[in-house]
């Protein structure tokens, strides 16, 4: 029993390391102040669904410190991917989003970046999804 419970408890640990890099363990204030080393990078960010504006194509996440950064999405919701996955979109649930950043307004705190991926944040804690980004 007890040798079953180690094995559980490692297991779980070695999960949680691979998610925990999975993405960095920023806040959007920490890229808007440190603007030189952010920019032009991709980076992937734990993110919380805030809304998806169809009319305006934008589309918005928070970050733990309730700061937004919106995207446009005019030429994303075209494809296949993004179809599926804003179908089952739900605000207030948390994200790995990936996004470039394009440039940053230090004056307005404004961050303008081109959005290249969202996945919902429980999909990286699945044992086969963690073997498959070992594997790349």
């Amino acid at each position: 029993m007890k040798l079953k419970t180690a094995v559980i408890i490692l297991y779980l640990l070695s999960a949680v390391s691979l998610y925990a890099r999975e993405f960095e363990n920023i806040l959007l204030n920490d890229i808007i102040s440190n603007a030189e080393q952010y920019n032009n990078k991709n980076i992937k960010l734990k993110l919380r669904l805030k809304n998806i504006d169809k009319i305006f194509n934008k589309i918005t996440f928070y970050d733990r410190k309730n700061i937004d950064i919106v995207f446009d999405i005019s030429e994303l919701k075209k494809t296949a991917q993004f179809k599926e996955r804003a179908a089952n979109m739900r605000e207030g649930l948390e994200y790995i989003v990936e996004f470039t950043v394009k440039d940053i307004i230090e004056d307005t705190g404004f961050i303008s970046g081109e959005l290249i991926d969202f996945q919902p944040e429980i999909i990286f804690r699945l044992p086969e999804i963690q073997k498959n980004q070992k594997a790349e």
